[in-house]
C-alpha cells in the first residue's frame, strides 16, 4: 500500500487477534493523535518493522493509554528486543498487560534498568512470579504505579539471607517510603509459594509503602491468607509496625 494512504486517520481502538497483516506501518499511519488502546500479538518481523518505521518513538502516540501484549511471541525472538519493543509501545501507557509467559523476568529487569514508564499506573503480569526484591526495584522505577498484578511471590535470596525478625526493621530503614502512589497488589495464583510467604511479602511491602492498603489473593486461599496476616501482625516483631500496615481484606463469611 502506498505510503500516502492513511486508512484509519481517527483510529482509537486497535485489538488484533491475528498476525499483523501488512509488511509496513499501514495501520499506524496518521493516527498518532487518536489511538488510545492497543492489543497486539507481534511476531519478530512485526517488531523489526515497527522499529524500522519508527512507529512507537516516545514523541508519538501520547494518547495511547492502554496496551495489552497477547500471549503469542515467537519463541526464538531475543527477549531483550521484545522487552525493548514493549517499553517503546507503552511509553505513555497508564495500563499495561503482559500475557506472554516468556517475557516476565526479562521485562522486569528492563523496566528496572530503563525507568521509562513514568506514566504507568496499573501493571498486569498475572502469569509471572516476581521476587520481593524485583517488586521493590520495579516500584522504584515506576513512580506513578498504583496497582500490580502478579503471581507466586517469593522472598528471594536477598531477603532469605536475613533473619525473619529483622525483616520489618530492614524494610523500614532501607526503603521507607518506597512508593507514595502504590495502593494495591493482587496475587492471582498460588501453587508453589506458600500463604505464609505471600502474607510476609504483603506485610513487608505495606511497611515500606505508606499508601498500600490492599494486598489480596484469589478466592481459594483468601481466608487462609487473611488469617495468616492477622496472626503475623498480632505477634512481635511485626506487631510493632501495625500503625504502618493498613487493614487488609477481612475473611469472607
Amino acid at each position: 500500500m502506498s505510503k500516502e494512504v492513511v486508512p484509519f486517520p481517527k483510529l482509537q481502538y486497535l485489538f488484533m487477534k491475528m498476525d499483523y497483516p501488512f509488511a509496513d506501518d499501514t495501520l499506524f499511519r496518521g493516527n498518532s493523535d487518536t489511538l488510545e488502546f492497543l492489543k497486539i500479538q507481534p511476531d519478530i518481523e512485526t517488531m523489526y518493522m515497527m522499529d524500522r518505521c519508527g512507529v512507537f518513538t516516545r514523541t508519538k502516540y501520547r494518547r495511547l493509554r492502554g496496551v495489552r501484549i497477547s500471549e503469542r511471541l515467537v519463541a526464538d525472538a531475543p527477549k531483550d528486543i521484545v522487552a525493548r519493543f514493549v517499553l517503546e509501545v507503552s511509553s505513555h501507557a497508564q495500563v499495561l498487560t503482559i500475557e506472554d509467559v516468556t517475557l516476565g523476568r526479562e521485562f522486569a529487569m528492563s523496566v528496572i534498568r530503563v525507568k521509562s514508564l513514568d506514566q504507568l499506573q496499573r501493571l498486569n503480569m498475572n502469569n509471572f512470579n516476581l521476587t520481593l526484591c524485583e517488586i521493590i526495584n520495579m516500584l522504584r522505577s515506576l513512580p506513578s504505579l498504583t496497582h500490580l498484578v502478579s503471581c507466586e511471590p517469593e522472598l528471594g535470596y536477598q531477603f532469605g539471607e536475613l533473619e525473619v525478625d529483622d525483616l520489618g526493621e530492614y524494610m523500614l530503614m532501607a526503603y521507607y517510603p518506597l512508593s507514595k502512589t502504590f495502593r494495591s497488589w493482587t496475587c492471582c495464583r498460588l501453587s508453589t509459594s506458600t500463604v505464609d510467604e505471600l502474607s510476609l511479602c504483603a506485610i513487608l511491602l505495606a511497611i515500606a509503602c505508606p499508601r498500600l492498603s490492599c494486598a489480596s489473593v484469589g478466592s481459594i486461599k483468601f481466608n487462609e491468607y487473611c488469617e495468616c496476616v492477622g496472626e503475623m501482625m498480632s505477634e512481635e516483631p511485626l506487631a510493632s509496625y501495625l500503625d504502618l500496615v493498613e487493614p487488609l481484606p477481612q475473611p469472607r463469611e
